[in-house]
């Protein structure tokens, strides 16, 4: 049974938007304990406690006890702002394919610059 709003009371979330929330937050983590993820943890400026789970999670084979570490570095991220973290992952990963792009048409000019048919 729904619990009446009294007036000026904003509905709560469903259910479905915080398992959403939740597996938007899970998927962070994963993509952060990934072998390359490494390479988020300086430019995220991510608190040590996170950083030191992640490191231990990279660790671990694939497996439960590598899940439920994955599961514990998700709890911390949602004690921090996920959305904040997901931006900047975000803006990094724009930042490396523009440099992956002007890398890739500077290899292609030549070592002596554009050559002419």
């Amino acid at each position: 049974m729904r619990r009446r709003l009294l007036p000026g009371e904003t509905e709560p979330p469903s259910k479905g938007s915080l398992k959403r929330g939740a597996l938007e937050i899970r998927s962070l983590a994963e993509r952060l304990a990934a072998p390359g993820g490494a390479r988020w943890d300086a430019p995220l400026e991510l608190p040590d406690n996170v950083t030191d789970a992640l490191a231990m999670a990279r660790r671990l084979p694939a497996g439960s006890a590598r899940a439920r570490q994955v599961g514990y570095v998700a709890k911390l991220l949602r004690k921090l702002d996920g959305e904040a973290i997901h931006r900047r992952m975000q803006e990094l990963e724009d930042e490396h394919r523009l440099e992956a792009r002007k890398h890739q048409r500077g290899a292609a000019d030549g070592p002596h610059g554009k050559i002419e048919p």
